[in-house]
């Protein structure tokens, strides 16, 4: 999908310019979430633990914060004085990470996500995106290609949850704050098509 230029379509165009935060900037589907945000004239403050590699900080945001969202308190400078959050944060890698790192994966991206949360909410954030994963779906539900005879993958099926999926439904699950309306999005499985459910989406698709 090729993502069309600003002067052609606007997804953000009914909002007014908003200050945003997102989480998980330096790494590849959130930054160019900031710099289609940004292109479309938003305040961006991107934080991540990590700098990015691979782009100028002017490029996707207005400010970038190097911070540890594993611990509360760097949680609340993140999300003070935001109107949206996209958090896309987590402890992430490669296959081989992943097998060989569940308990690390469940417990970093767990407290990130719910510290997260949790300062946006008491921020008074008005809207909190949280980003899934496709490893919400167990593989045993996806060991052959016509998923046994299913039509495909459902919410269901994301239970009983694996280490990766379980911080993603234990999250998603909570992460409704009082002063915030919530977004939680999964990817697709492979057996269905892809939908472009928000701009994070959109840009994600869009990036080279």
């Amino acid at each position: 999908m090729v993502l069309p230029p600003v002067s052609e379509k606007k997804f953000t165009k009914d909002f007014p310019k908003l200050k945003i935060c997102v989480t998980g900037a330096g790494g590849f589907i959130a930054s160019h979430l900031a710099k289609r945000l940004k292109e479309e004239g938003h305040w961006i403050r991107a934080v991540d633990w990590k700098e990015n590699e691979y782009m100028k900080e002017g490029t996707f945001c207005d400010e970038f914060l190097n911070l540890d969202l594993r611990l509360a308190e760097n949680c609340k400078p993140a999300c003070e004085g935001m109107d949206w959050v996209f958090n896309l944060a987590a402890d992430m890698g490669g296959m081989g990470f992943i097998q060989s790192n569940h308990s690390r994966i469940l417990y970093n991206s767990t407290m990130i996500s719910f510290n997260v949360a949790e300062a946006a909410r008491v921020a008074g954030v008005k809207r909190f995106w949280y980003a899934s994963s496709a490893c919400i779906y167990p593989e045993h539900k996806q060991l052959t290609e016509d998923l046994d005879g299913a039509s495909g993958l459902k919410e269901d099926d994301a239970w009983p949850a694996q280490p990766q999926a379980r911080r993603d439904a234990d999250t998603s699950h909570h992460a409704s704050p009082p002063s915030a309306s919530a977004r939680e999005t999964a990817p697709p499985p492979a057996s269905q098509p892809p939908a472009c459910h928000s701009v994070a989406a959109a840009a994600a698709a869009a990036a080279p």
